[in-house]
């Protein structure tokens, strides 16, 4: 019986995941109708994709805090369930798919190019340093529907920050030679905050 439930609250929770990807889509074509028709709404429709872009994140940001480990970098799927395997690709796929809207939504200009790469900076960083997520990447964006100038961006991202990531690499763990305090107190914004154990 309780695995009945745990198998109804995994659909539930990929049945969610769905229908807010669906509703982000929903939006974007909302967003690109409005622009077409008139130039008057522009105010009122970046208002609207600001509001679905939090409400989209805040559905990203619970299902972290309810699985937090959905957000470790070294993720193993031998070590969790199938219901924890397929939640954390739900997850991904979500981060993915939420992510690919705000770069359409910074590419028609609705979105400012500060605020997409903030919410462009998580996927970087579970896709860099995540085998995991980097072979769900490579899954979902080789021959998908998924944008491919999105795709571009992401990694031309990747390739760009590549040496940023070998620091973060290095101080991740412990075994690799230590960098000097000059290298790290070079490493950007987007690293910050981030907890690092040696």
């Amino acid at each position: 019986m309780k695995e009945k439930l745990q198998e109804y609250a995994l659909i539930a929770e990929i049945i969610s995941a769905i229908c807010i990807v669906l509703s982000l889509i929903f939006v974007g074509l909302q967003v690109q109708q409005g622009a077409e028709a008139t130039d008057n709404n522009t105010e009122a429709t970046r208002s609207q994709v600001r509001e679905s872009i939090v409400n989209a994140e805040l559905s990203v940001l619970q299902m972290a805090a309810d699985h937090p480990y959905l957000l470790q970098f070294d993720f193993n799927p031998e070590e969790h369930t199938e219901q924890e395997n397929g939640r954390a690709q739900a997850y991904f796929l979500i981060m993915l798919r939420t992510r690919e809207d705000f770069w359409v939504q910074y590419q028609s200009g609705y979105l400012d190019e500060a605020t997409y790469r903030s919410y462009r900076n998580i996927l970087l960083l579970l896709i860099a340093n995540s085998d995991f997520y980097h072979g769900n990447w490579e899954g979902w964006t080789n021959g998908s529907d998924v944008n491919r100038g999105f795709i571009e961006d992401i990694n031309r991202e990747l390739q760009n920050r590549r040496d940023e990531l070998e620091i973060f690499d290095q101080l991740r763990h412990p075994g690799l030679p230590m960098v000097t305090l000059r290298q790290t107190s070079q490493i950007p914004l987007w690293l910050s905050g981030l907890s690092v154990s040696r």
